[in-house]
């Protein structure tokens, strides 16, 4: 098997790419990067265990686990006693544990983050949940639960997973933009990995009410690897949700915090109703058989617009002060005329 620094060098080398195209090799100095044994990290987390007597050997050539820790982090401790209690009795021949310390030593942390990038988790602020915990093409970051555990158990037994994370260097291949869970579809202009799938967890949302609208369903969706929500950044997004009865019209809310935080048009079609976003979230659909309430608004502002007193209009008052002089200058010179005549016929 390929020396671990080996396998480093070629994993921060082939990482270091765009979301769909190759970039540059890049160059690291490993030596910068310092590695624990399953042995050294036992003794770190204080956690008792007869390697002595055991067939597990940092250098086999089995499944690899890779392990970002902290000291004296409790879901990192949890997760080496799954591995004391779970994984050594009866896998010990089976795969090894290469750990990395983050607290004490910072500079594994651009580790991570090379690594973390190339499987689509790295995150926007920066920080992670520990322990991260990569076994084949799967990261997972956090308290590692018995979904997780399971699939660690699968890919360790299957003996068909990779042996290093270099073996990785194409996980961004075949990367896809369409996702599906329970007949929810979700499409991006972006690509992403994979080993992605979509969360469509439904929820009763029933009690937020959208006026002139009847509440459908509600769902919480999320792309995710494993028990980790996915960032989606810089792309457009298309859900397509299917409704069970029809309406005039369509509305889907954006729900934060149980409120309507966003109200968007949506289509209707062949039994879905579709719409698009930039994020995803807990989203609610609405269907009303009546004019939209933003159509109704709209009217009503027109309406009382109308019946406002009209702005000051000068050739208006023009027009209007022409209308009232000339009538008034003829009557005018209708008087005068009477009282010349009368004047001349009284000196006659």
């Amino acid at each position: 098997m390929k020396k671990l620094f080996l396998a480093l060098a070629t994993v921060i080398s082939t990482f270091a790419i765009a979301s769909n195209a190759a970039a540059a090799a890049v160059t690291v100095d490993l030596s910068r990067y310092s590695s624990e044994t399953l042995s050294e990290t036992f003794a770190a987390e204080n956690i008792d265990y007869d390697f002595a007597n055991s067939n597990y050997n940092d250098a086999n050539d089995v499944v690899t686990i890779y392990v970002f820790r902290k000291d004296g982090c409790i879901n990192c401790k949890n997760f080496y006693n799954f591995i004391k209690s779970s994984l050594l009795p009866a896998y010990s021949d089976k795969f090894r544990v290469v750990s990395y310390e983050l607290s004490q030593n910072p500079t594994n942390f651009t580790l991570l983050n090379a690594v973390a990038d190339a499987y689509g988790q790295k995150p926007a602020d920066g920080v992670y949940g520990t322990p991260v915990v990569i076994v084949g093409n799967t990261m997972s970051t956090s308290a590692v639960n018995g979904t997780r555990q399971q699939e660690i158990i699968n890919l360790v037994t299957s003996g068909t997973t990779t042996d290093d994370i270099t073996d990785n260097s194409n996980i961004k291949a075949n990367m896809k933009n369409t996702f599906s869970d329970s007949n929810i579809t979700l499409t991006t202009t972006a690509k992403y990995y994979p080993n992605h799938t979509l969360s469509a967890i439904a929820t009763d949302a029933s009690s937020i009410k959208l006026d002139g609208y009847e509440y459908i369903s509600a769902h919480d969706i999320q792309l995710m690897n494993n028990a980790v929500t996915v960032p989606l950044t810089n792309t457009s997004l298309t859900l397509s949700i299917p409704v069970n009865k029809t309406y005039q019209s369509y509305k889907v809310a954006y729900v934060q915090n149980g409120q309507i935080a966003e109200v968007i048009d949506a289509q209707y079609q062949n039994g879905f109703v579709t719409f698009n976003t930039s994020h995803l979230s807990e989203y609610v659909v609405y269907g009303s058989n009546t004019q939209s309430s933003t159509t109704e608004n709209a009217t009503t502002n027109i309406t009382t617009v109308n019946k406002l007193p009209k702005s000051p209009n000068t050739a208006a008052i023009i027009d209007a002060a022409i209308e009232c002089v000339i009538p008034t200058f003829i009557l005018i010179t209708a008087l005068a005329a009477t009282i010349i005549t009368v004047r001349q016929k009284r000196n006659s």
